[in-house]
């Protein structure tokens, strides 16, 4: 849907927090699917779909200003390394 949007000119927010997402920014590579494509609709045309990064310290991405209430524990706690002790 995120791709489609995308496509359409609608601006799609996606929280990516685990970092999973990120790979629709890349432009696809065509390998087997371009075959299958090829034979049920045509030609097979891979693109990437503009994104903006948000990233909390600003070192590769927007800066977000946010307070320590408003992330949460789990956030924090990945921020900070923290284990279960």
């Amino acid at each position: 849907m995120m791709e489609q949007f995308s496509r359409a000119g609608v601006p799609v927010f996606a929280a990516d927090i685990k970092g999973d997402l990120s790979g629709t920014a890349a432009k696809g590579q065509p390998g087997a699917i371009a075959d299958r494509y090829a034979e049920m609709a045509g030609t097979f045309n891979p693109d990437a779909c503009p994104v903006q990064f948000w990233d909390i310290y600003g070192d590769h991405g927007a800066p977000i200003r946010t307070s320590v209430q408003e992330m949460g524990t789990q956030l924090l706690s990945t921020m900070l390394q923290l284990n279960q002790t």
